[in-house]
């Protein structure tokens, strides 16, 4: 056999096929939030992530058997959790405009922003929610985006906007043309958190790989992919769909968030609260859920105390 004419054979075939680009798995030094806390943008103030802290500790504090009892009589757990929400209560937040805003929610929210910034007051990682890019919302997510960006004076480091409902690659085109326009007039660098709400987002009726696209085309400009769980139907079909999001981001500079949080019902207890949470959130770490979505200050106690636990487990 003539095994090199054959190669050459070969070699002639695949001639013009492009090769994949290799990626490494990235292991990046930067800490990752294990939460977004979301708080309406109109009731937003300079002291807010530190009021979100002392509620949360105080919680603890008023029923600290039934928290302990929670976390399997751990006291030193209890400890750290209390330790954090005294330090860092909140890791990564969102101003969430998607409720309906008008221009003076806007101008006073980025007032309380540049006020909390200045006095230290906003974590590391933080940002906006926007409405989504449909035909309906468009208009007021691209003028809430602008003027809050306005008004701040920059592109902060580490901002981040949350986008509701992506649904293709060609509103990721638009979000990347969207922040080469405004980095234009502003400094700083703008980022993507893309929230994913339905199956379509993630696999096309062709049966295409839609969420790989739309990393591809969004490169860089992508943070992180978010999943609200409610548009998937089943906990089967998001599974399903979660793993192809895994597979997409895969060796990419990105976070993969839950979007589910904790719900809190008429009549439900702290108690109930922190016993139900704990289990979603060591549901989501198992799952490779490394962040996820917060708004109610109960809910930062069982976020905490699962996130130790699963890393101590883990080590």
């Amino acid at each position: 056999m003539d095994l090199d004419g054959l190669t050459a054979e070969v070699d002639e075939i695949l001639a013009d096929v492009e090769e994949p680009p290799t990626t490494p798995h990235l292991r990046l030094a930067e800490r990752r939030p294990v939460h977004s806390w979301y708080v309406v943008a109109g009731d937003f103030h300079a002291d807010h992530v530190r009021d979100v802290g002392r509620e949360a500790e105080g919680l603890i504090l008023e029923h600290a058997e039934e928290f302990l009892d929670c976390l399997g009589g751990d006291d030193a757990l209890m400890a750290k959790v209390l330790e954090k929400l005294a330090a860092e209560p909140v890791e990564d937040l969102r101003l969430d405009f998607t409720p309906w805003t008008g221009d003076r929610v806007v101008d006073r929210a980025a007032v309380s922003w540049t006020s909390a910034s200045a006095s230290g007051d906003l974590p590391d990682h933080a940002g906006i929610r926007i409405p989504a890019l449909g035909r309906e919302t468009r208009a007021r997510a691209v003028r809430t985006l602008g003027r809050f960006l306005e008004g701040v004076g920059e592109v902060p480091p580490g901002f981040v906007v949350t986008v509701r409902t992506v649904t293709g690659v060609a509103q990721v085109e638009a979000l990347v043309h969207l922040a080469e326009r405004v980095e234009k007039e502003l400094t700083g660098n703008l980022r993507f958190e893309v929230q994913l709400e339905s199956p379509r987002a993630v696999i096309s009726p062709e049966g295409v790989l839609e969420i790989a696209r739309m990393l591809d085309e969004g490169r860089d400009r992508i943070a992180a992919v978010q999943l609200v769980p409610d548009g998937f139907g089943s906990d089967r079909l998001l599974e399903h769909a979660l793993t192809q999001v895994q597979v997409a981001a895969h060796g990419r500079d990105l976070r993969l968030v839950d979007g589910a949080t904790v719900r809190i019902a008429r009549g439900d207890t702290v108690v109930d609260v922190w016993t139900r949470h704990l289990a979603q959130v060591r549901r989501a770490l198992e799952r490779g859920l490394l962040q996820g979505r917060d708004a109610h200050p109960a809910a930062l106690p069982s976020r905490y105390a699962a996130t130790y636990a699963f890393s101590d487990s883990s080590a």
